[in-house]
């Protein structure tokens, strides 16, 4: 049998992450889990599908080689799990003294 409406469209389709959560729990090593999501253009139509991602087990000592998020292409840089996860912190902690700031009502 025939397909219906078949189409010789050009199309592509590329992989992003789509959400980066950390768990931390309380003595045990944090770990990151990067939610991946498919990204599939065909024609004039774009298609998002979410897909279980990727996990990372955070080692303060391992590595991660920076790369230009435009690009993809290296920095020349590297930073420890452990400074990521320093900044992160750091991003939330501003984050709750701002929030907490613009709660106390004079």
């Amino acid at each position: 049998m025939a397909n219906y409406k078949t189409s010789s469209a050009p199309g592509s389709s590329y992989i992003r992450c789509h959400t980066l959560s950390v768990a931390n729990p309380l003595g045990e090593q944090p770990v990151a889990h990067f939610q991946e999501e498919t990204i599939v253009t065909i024609g004039d139509q774009t298609f998002h599908k979410l897909s279980e991602g990727i996990w990372l087990n955070v080692d303060p000592v391992a590595t991660v080689a920076v790369v230009d998020v435009e690009t993809n292409l290296p920095t020349g840089e590297s930073v420890t799990h452990a400074r990521l996860y320093q900044l992160l912190y750091s991003a939330y902690l501003q984050t709750a003294l701002e929030r907490d700031a613009a709660a106390v009502v004079p």
